[in-house]
């Protein structure tokens, strides 16, 4: 028997904590685009991280996530290329930048993600 379609985050945890192997969900569409961009993504063998975007990280944090040293993290906010904030003596960046920031990290390691990059951006599409 199959059950009847949940919402909500807590209607999902319930099934999956009853045991249900497939969970019927009920999405608005723009939470569904989302979930298909990160499903499609995992199907092309990307790996895929859910962030807060309004999540704040210490400078220690970011710097794990983006692959750098602290000091090296420390000197680009000083410089102004990655945005930051104090938090009394301390630097705070939230994961938006650190999302932009490791875009723009494959943009520049990789030289056909930057062709295709500027291909949209002359032909108008936002991705």
């Amino acid at each position: 028997m199959t059950s009847p379609a949940v919402s909500g985050p807590e209607g999902i945890r319930e099934s999956i904590d009853r045991g249900d192997k497939v969970v019927e969900i009920r999405l608005q569409a723009e939470n569904a685009a989302k979930l298909a961009k990160i499903l499609e993504a995992q199907r092309q063998g990307h790996d895929v991280a859910v962030v807060e975007s309004a999540k704040e990280y210490t400078t220690t944090k970011a710097a794990k996530l983006l692959g750098i040293s602290r000091a090296h993290l420390s000197r680009l906010i000083h410089e102004g290329k990655v945005r930051a904030h104090k938090v009394g003596t301390h630097h705070r960046i939230t994961a938006r930048e650190i999302e932009s920031q490791q875009t723009m990290k494959k943009y520049r390691e990789n030289p056909d993600a930057q062709k295709l990059a500027e291909l949209w951006d002359e032909m108008g599409i936002d991705d």
